[in-house]
């Protein structure tokens, strides 16, 4: 299928790249290709180029060129070894949401002997503070959420996650965010929420691959970086990949703000013609977050008493890409989980539909999808 006769409408999965981050990654694989781990000054030159990209990233999204950047093979791989570390950790917690994106749910699952605290979230999707604060105790080692959710779209308040945090008035508990989905798109609260982790994904931004782990601290950053040179337990990094990422990231903060406003103008227009769609039990589509509360990036409805996987496929045979849910748990025969956490009955945790939005998407695409939406509702 040729890219031009498609509607692509699920960036928040992988985004388009634009030529130019092309242009450059074919530049930097041409130029720097050897393995930045070997011994000789070839290596050594890589290796130098990799510690500016990493002081550059850091200013970029967290404006301290101080913090460490651990290059990874993506964020998933970045999950993995941030949770790693704190496998002897028998009698202590983690607390977390049952709305996690699956690479960090599952991450955070494999630690042994670790108990898993959940807190609940409201109908809207957003963490319920009080339980937070119940949750947390002297065994707490870690909280683990996400700062938008990558199915709904919901923004969570971080920083009064950290207040939370900071109340009970215990040291070393780590702060772990997945950022996954603001990166680039939204304000990193990186100072306000005082994070400890954050990560970043290149398929999120339109970069071939690749991903990174911000770290506050050094003993954060050394854990995750001795799971490669010394352990081996995590791939090498594509050098050309992480010049790109700092790359795709600078471009991204350029017209950061007049793409927000024009991605939140196109995400404003898709629910006002969402509105006008109705379903055959006569219900409307049900819009799951509100614009005050979700990135504009990614809009999330439910069809009630329609299957959203079946909508995605019929809609796809009309080459519009858009999605159930997140793209890790689309083969899954079970309702949407983070709907389901959320408090919805399981009919229409079953009816989601995710359209995200990126640098390419437009009014006419969004028309395109309105058009085909409603035709196949009644052909369903």
């Amino acid at each position: 299928m040729k890219q031009n006769e498609m509607i692509y409408l699920d960036s928040a999965a992988a985004a388009a790249p634009a030529t130019g981050i092309l242009d450059f990654y074919r530049e930097k694989l041409a130029e720097y290709y050897a393995n930045q781990e070997a011994a000789h000054g070839f290596a050594f030159e890589i290796r130098q180029k990799l510690k500016d990209a990493e002081t550059e990233l850091s200013e970029i999204l967290t404006g301290d060129p101080r913090n460490k950047v651990a290059w990874c093979s993506s964020a998933s791989d970045g999950f993995a070894a941030c949770l790693s570390s704190l496998r002897d950790t028998t009698g202590k917690n983690i607390v977390t949401t049952g709305a996690e994106h699956p690479a960090l749910a599952s991450a955070v699952a494999r630690i042994p002997e670790i108990d898993t605290r959940t807190v609940k979230l409201t109908l809207q999707g957003l963490i319920d503070l009080e339980h937070l604060d119940s949750l947390i105790d002297a065994n707490t080692i870690m909280v683990a959420l996400h700062h938008v959710q990558s199915e709904t779209g919901v923004i969570q308040d971080l920083p009064a996650v950290r207040k939370a945090i900071d109340r009970k008035k215990i040291p070393g508990i780590k702060f772990l965010a997945d950022t996954v989905q603001s990166a680039g798109k939204l304000p990193l609260p990186w100072l306000e929420a005082k994070l400890d982790l954050a990560f970043v994904s290149g398929p999120k931004i339109g970069v071939p691959g690749g991903g990174a782990v911000i770290c506050r601290f050094s003993d954060d950053y050394m854990r995750i970086t001795n799971l490669r040179t010394k352990e081996h337990q995590t791939g090498r990094v594509n050098p050309a990949l992480a010049m790109t990422l700092t790359e795709a990231f600078r471009e991204l903060g350029k017209n950061r703000e007049k793409e927000f406003r024009r991605i939140s103008e196109l995400n404003r227009f898709a629910r006002a013609k969402l509105a006008g769609v109705k379903l055959n039990n006569g219900r409307d589509p049900v819009l799951t977050i509100p614009e005050k509360l979700a990135s504009p990036w990614i809009l999330h409805m439910m069809l009630p008493n329609y299957q959203g996987a079946i909508l995605t496929r019929m809609l796809s045979k009309m080459n519009i890409m858009a999605a159930a849910g997140s793209a890790c748990e689309a083969e899954n025969n079970t309702p949407s989980r983070t709907l389901t956490v959320m408090g919805y009955k399981k009919t229409d945790a079953f009816s989601g539909m995710r359209i995200s939005f990126w640098r390419n998407t437009t009014r006419e695409n969004i028309d395109e999808f309105i058009t085909a939406l409603q035709q196949i509702l009644i052909n369903y």
